[in-house]
């Protein structure tokens, strides 16, 4: 007889079962589900396929809390946070399995479209596709969709990641003339006219809407891709809008010196002197990137208008 063993899974394997595993359980609770990003972009020729490390879902936010209980049922845990990720916009939540080497990212708001969830939501299921993946039937966003997603979530981080900076550019070059019109459609429905403006200018037209009620929103996201989406600029907003001389103490310590938790979830596999070796690597990279989130910061505060 043969001994129980557990065969671990590849994570080029793990993905596209755990979204075709997620796409079945949300139908089976009645809960509409768009798979985001990963498989959807390389499906419409707009990134290269690759393995992925997490499935990207958006859910109404209403249905966060049905999909957080099912997931829990079914041996998901939250993925561990440091002290940081309690002190900036929330927008998903990362759930891991002791069996799964790949997380499930639940979103139920994707940074960059600021109109309201349930508008954004509609906007993109409305528009949906489907999709075979492995070997079963998934909601992806359509092509209008997804080419809007890929813009926002590389202008997040475009400056700190070369990686995200060419998908950038690769998708500058796919994008047509004939389609804009109705990518910038799109664009007022879900309120990110003006959080792509990088993308409308690097595409060659001009789009504007009124910033209305999105007004903050936009200068905090102008904010971010200025800053690098470093965590430099997310410790200084943190700072700024933390309430009362014991809590600012207590951010900043944070900042210079991370807990034993914190380097945990940030570098686990750090142990011994590697932790202080890392501890000070943090500083000096953070002192380096203090001006840029230092200017952000200042472009990010409403004016007098």
């Amino acid at each position: 007889m043969l001994a129980s063993t557990t065969t671990a899974l590849a994570l080029g394997e793990a993905a596209p079962l755990a979204q075709a595993w997620l796409a079945r359980v949300a139908r089976q609770y009645g809960i509409n589900a768009i798979f985001i990003k990963g498989a959807a972009l390389a499906l419409h020729g707009l990134r290269a396929p690759r393995t992925s490390s997490d499935v990207d879902v958006l859910v109404e936010q209403s249905n966060m809390g049905a999909i957080r209980e099912i997931l829990l049922r079914h041996g998901w845990s939250p993925r561990p946070t440091q002290f940081l990720d309690h002190h900036r916009p929330a927008h998903s939540e990362s759930f891991v399995h002791p069996y799964w080497p790949c997380d499930l990212d639940v979103h139920w708001r994707f940074p960059g479209f600021l109109a309201p969830n349930d508008v954004v939501f509609n906007s993109l299921w409305t528009r949906r596709v489907s999709a075979n993946v492995a070997n079963a039937q998934c909601s992806i966003p359509d092509w209008d969709s997804s080419v809007l997603l890929l813009a926002l979530h590389s202008l997040r981080s475009s400056k700190a990641h070369t990686r995200h900076n060419a998908e950038f550019v690769g998708l500058v070059q796919v994008v047509s003339s004939s389609r804009v019109r109705r990518l910038i459609e799109l664009a007022r429905q879900t309120g990110a006219v003006e959080t792509l403006q990088p993308f409308w200018h690097a595409i060659g037209y001009a789009a504007t809407s009124s910033a209305g009620a999105y007004y903050v929103e936009i200068r905090e996201w102008r904010a971010l891709v200025e800053s690098g989406g470093y965590g430099a600029y997310t410790w200084l907003r943190a700072l700024n809008q933390a309430h009362g001389l014991p809590m600012k103490l207590r951010i900043i310590r944070r900042a210079v010196w991370p807990t034993r938790d914190d380097l945990r979830v940030m570098a686990p596999d750090t142990a011994g002197r590697t932790r202080v070796g890392f501890r000070i690597w943090r500083i000096w990279r953070g002192a380096r990137r203090l001006p840029r989130a230092v200017r952000a910061m200042g472009n990010s505060r409403p004016v007098p208008r």
